[in-house]
C-alpha cells in the first residue's frame, strides 16, 4: 500500500493546473521527532505543528508579496 499515493495525486492535479502549492511535508518531516512530534498519533497536527504550519504559510505569503 502506498500511503503517500493520495498526496501524490493531489500534487500532481494541483501541478498540472497550475494552481500554487506550498508543500508542508519536508518542514514538517524536519520538525519531527519521536520525542517532539508535530501530530497526535491519530494524524492532526498538535500545537508544534501548527506553529511550524503557520510560520511556512507566513513565509510563503510574504514572498509572493501577500503580507507586508
Amino acid at each position: 500500500i502506498d500511503y503517500d499515493l493520495p498526496r501524490k495525486r493531489l500534487v500532481s492535479v494541483l501541478e498540472k493546473n497550475r494552481v500554487p502549492l506550498v508543500d508542508m511535508l519536508p518542514t514538517m518531516m524536519s520538525g519531527h521527532s519521536e520525542d517532539a512530534p508535530v501530530v497526535f498519533s491519530d494524524g492532526h497536527m498538535n500545537a508544534k505543528g501548527h506553529r511550524i504550519f503557520a510560520k511556512e504559510i507566513k513565509k510563503e505569503m510574504e514572498s509572493r508579496g501577500w503580507l507586508q
